[in-house]
């Protein structure tokens, strides 16, 4: 049963954000210009980097207790809104009636030895494909109740709109945790960058080929989120954040099942 509402939840999101999508794709094609190209930029650094991790303490290779084989499959929804200055997609939202830009992403995460974990994420629509992979070091696992887990992490993204844009994005993020029964809130500053291209199929279908090579760019990009997991049932956990993403407001929601 709860399998069966995970994959109706993903496909309610694939469904929602593909419709977004294409609507977001015409909208670059009719708006398409140099200057507006790094507040883009921005957007999607800061879609794709938000909500990667929801607490500092390793998975572990395995645990005895509670007995674990740490991993950690986790399904989200992430919502940003458009900065003022991105003119394309300021543009999408008036017409939609919507501010934000939204996002849902596949996430599995593997504990290894050495308080080191794996993550990899992504997800694909008609026409667009997001993907991403990343490590995460405990640097401090605390055994004292109330004292926080402290981890660093690094992560890469690519989100590819295909013949439109691909755009390539990193982040180092610093993360804080305290275990709680039932409940875990965790902390994270983020620093993000992203690098995006035009792609040259959109160039010579819109007649600007002679511009060259169009790009975006953003760069240190301070994130800071705040989170929350609630664990009520052995396995499920939901976690919601609120985020503030170079100074526009953001938010996630997710459930996820650890082993």
């Amino acid at each position: 049963m709860k399998k069966n509402k995970i994959i109706w939840l993903l496909v309610i999101l694939v469904t929602f954000s593909n419709t977004i999508f294409c609507d977001f794709i015409e909208e670059i094609k009719q708006n398409l210009q140099p200057e507006y190209l790094n507040p883009l930029a921005k957007d999607i650094t800061g879609i794709t980097c938000m909500n990667m991790f929801t607490n500092a303490e390793g998975l572990g290779l395995f645990k005895t207790i509670p007995p674990s084989i740490g991993l950690n499959f986790r399904l989200y929804l992430g919502l940003k809104k458009i900065s003022s200055e991105n003119i394309i997609l300021s543009k999408l939202g008036e017409k939609q009636g919507y501010d934000f830009i939204g996002l849902p992403v596949v996430q599995l995460e593997k504990g290894l030895p050495f308080n080191i974990d794996f993550i990899v994420r992504g997800m694909g629509v008609s026409g667009m494909t997001f993907y991403g992979f990343g490590v995460k070091y405990c640097v401090f696992d605390s055994i004292i109740p109330g004292v926080p887990d402290i981890s660093i992490a690094g992560v890469m993204n690519k989100f590819i709109a295909t013949d439109v844009l691909s755009l390539d994005s990193t982040s180092l993020n610093i993360i804080a945790s305290v275990g709680l029964p039932v409940i875990k809130p965790y902390l994270i500053v983020g620093i993000d960058n992203g690098n995006m291209e035009i792609n040259d199929k959109l160039l010579e279908e819109l007649g600007l080929s002679s511009l060259g090579k169009l790009t975006g760019k953003f760069s240190s990009g301070t994130r800071i989120e705040l989170g929350i997991n609630f664990s009520f049932f052995p396995v499920v956990y939901i976690n919601l954040a609120y985020s503030k993403i170079y100074n526009e407001d953001g938010a996630s929601v997710s459930i996820g099942l650890s082993f």
